[in-house]
């Protein structure tokens, strides 16, 4: 069933709240999470029903392939919802309360989703992994940096690092955002398929990744 099928329903008001929570909820309603959960039990407002079925529409394919967090997190306009639980002026659930055409800035928004969260996708990630580890092995890195790449002990998701030493914080966070990578131009005219590859900080380790997932059948 599609979101836009029947969103009115029990089941799908409480799948918005599951995945993006109470306040967020009540935030493009601007509102209170005493109202959300009356909506729980007595349905939405009309007026609102396109709104949070767009912002639904928005976090749930974010969960299917990461996390709520992470839908959370985009919606937020912070990778880390939990650490910055205020909604930010450019924040996507802020461009959709205040939008006017809720239909345009969804679809606006949709097309970030799929580029950011949806496109990193390959049907074959272990030939993908067999071009990266030749292109690696040949390529003539600068120095205090390497590239790393392998596949997940499910076979699901590949990886690609980027291990780097001695450089100051400033250029570090540009690193962990996908920025500055070496020869990044020159790997992708090689192996395309990393041109969609997902940028993902890991903040346990302070290495920078990046990854694609294995298409659905």
């Amino acid at each position: 069933m599609k979101p836009s099928d029947d969103f009115n329903s029990r089941f799908e008001r409480k799948e918005l709240v599951l995945t993006i929570g109470y306040l967020m909820t009540a935030y493009p309603g601007r509102t209170t999470v005493t109202t959300v959960m009356d909506w729980l039990k007595n349905g939405l407002p009309n007026d609102l029903e396109e709104r949070m079925e767009a912002a639904y529409a928005l976090a749930k394919p974010i969960e299917r392939v990461e996390s709520e967090l992470v839908a959370q997190g985009f919606l937020n306009g912070d990778d880390d919802a939990l650490l910055n639980p205020n909604f930010s002026i450019t924040a996507p659930i802020t461009t959709l309360r205040d939008a006017t055409d809720v239909r345009a800035v969804r679809a606006e928004l949709m097309a970030r989703v799929k580029r950011e969260f949806l496109d990193n996708v390959s049907s074959d990630l272990e030939g993908v992994e067999r071009r990266l580890k030749e292109w690696i092995s040949q390529v003539k890195m600068p120095r205090h940096k390497l590239y790393h790449t392998g596949l997940s002990n499910d076979g699901e998701r590949l990886s690609f690092k980027l291990l780097h030493i001695g450089f100051s914080l400033g250029q570090q966070g540009r690193f962990d955002r996908g920025e500055d990578w070496p020869l990044w131009h020159e790997l992708i005219a090689v192996i395309p398929e990393m041109a969609a590859a997902r940028v993902m900080p890991n903040i346990d380790t302070g290495t920078p990744y990046r990854y694609l997932r294995r298409a659905p059948k």
